[in-house]
């Protein structure tokens, strides 16, 4: 299956980052955080859930 899809697990640069392939996280709603005094601080469970994807091979991860 990945001579099917080499193109994907290629790297790419992006101005002078290169990223080790091309399957990406984009961003998405923040399901894991922690509100005090009406900001918004990341947790422990938000950055595990990050790492996981990371771990996962996702060449990139957006987060706003």
């Amino acid at each position: 299956m990945k001579t099917m899809f080499n193109h994907l697990f290629s790297p790419i640069k992006i101005n002078n980052v290169t990223v080790k392939n091309r399957i990406l996280q984009p961003a998405h709603a923040k399901i894991y955080e922690d509100r005090i005094d009406n900001g918004a601080l990341t947790s422990e469970r938000n950055a595990y859930y990050h790492a996981e994807r990371a771990k996962g091979g996702a060449g990139l991860i957006i987060m706003e």
